[in-house]
């Protein structure tokens, strides 16, 4: 409210007072700018402070309101306003600002969440010393929304933290399955010829084909993907979230979905999500609700 009537007031004074002001010499028009803008300036000396807090951001108590606290956007503004007009410098900080937002989406942080004993408190468990990761489940959160500029960046977060490979564990399981038929055929044909045992070195070549690449560690049987920090969705970060519900579940593993918002939830609605197999069961209100529905199923 008070935005508005200082801009009300700024208008009247442009298009009634203005013209009271024509006859005042230019120092006492500037020393009415001086005064006006005096606690402004004084902040420049808060720029080394600022930039070592943050260097993107650069922000003072949380603001970044022109006037009232600092920011890079508000330096931009100022140097661009300076070499340029004031028009094209107002144009390029808006779009300095906009790229600093999608720098910072492109670069969230991505992290495997424990459980502190005994409470529904889930922390990341590298920042944590006192949270444990729940046995069979692996709990994944990013710390920015999901959308086209880091959809893709999402899903290989999730295989890195995660460890699972589904491709390689896809592809062993067609190699193990393969060399299994091909066990049962040899033994097969044996039987219909009342071969006798195969020598020494067939043996050997038999002992071969059943060895190979011995799978890892056991996947956790569920997955449970955070999503309280995202607060919309695009078509790009819904296909993300269905590759991994298509991907995962080819090797057994269950992907829960827990603290969607509405309009999240509404976005999966309207993209196709939800089918016969990936129903609205798959979502929880809160990422403990998710735990104690995997738990009570395994």
């Amino acid at each position: 409210m008070a935005g508005v009537v200082s801009s009300l007031v700024i208008l009247v004074i442009l298009l009634k007072i203005g013209e009271l002001f024509q006859q005042l010499p230019k120092a006492i028009l500037a020393a009415v700018v001086y005064v006006n803008l005096q606690g402004m300036v004084k902040q420049f000396t808060d720029i080394p402070t600022l930039w070592r807090r943050n260097r993107v951001d650069m922000v003072k108590e949380g603001e970044l309101v022109v006037g009232g606290g600092w920011g890079l956007v508000w330096v931009v503004t100022l140097i661009s306003t300076l070499l340029l007009n004031p028009d094209l410098g107002l144009v390029a900080s808006i779009a300095f600002a906009l790229l600093t937002v999608i720098f910072r989406t492109q670069m969230p942080q991505y992290s495997i969440l424990g459980q502190v004993q005994g409470t529904d408190i889930y922390k990341p468990t590298e920042e944590y010393n006192q949270v444990k990761q729940v046995p069979g489940l692996l709990i994944f959160r990013s710390s920015a929304t999901l959308y086209f500029a880091n959809a893709e960046m999402y899903a290989d977060a999730l295989a890195q933290k995660s460890g699972i490979d589904v491709t390689e564990i896809l592809s062993l399981k067609k190699k193990q399955k393969e060399d299994t038929l091909r066990k049962e055929r040899k033994d097969a044909a044996r039987n219909e010829q009342e071969m006798e045992p195969q020598s020494q070195s067939e043996g050997n070549t038999e002992v071969r084909m059943g060895e190979g690449p011995q799978p890892g560690p056991a996947p956790p049987h569920t997955i449970i993907l955070d999503l309280s920090p995202v607060n919309f969705l695009d078509t790009a970060g819904v296909k993300t979230l269905s590759n991994i519900q298509k991907d995962y579940g080819k090797i057994g593993v269950e992907v829960f979905l827990a603290g969607c918002q509405n309009c999240v939830i509404q976005s999966l609605e309207r993209c196709g999500f939800f089918n016969e197999t990936v129903t609205k069961a798959r979502l929880f209100s809160s990422v403990h609700d998710a735990v104690l529905h995997s738990l009570s199923l395994h």
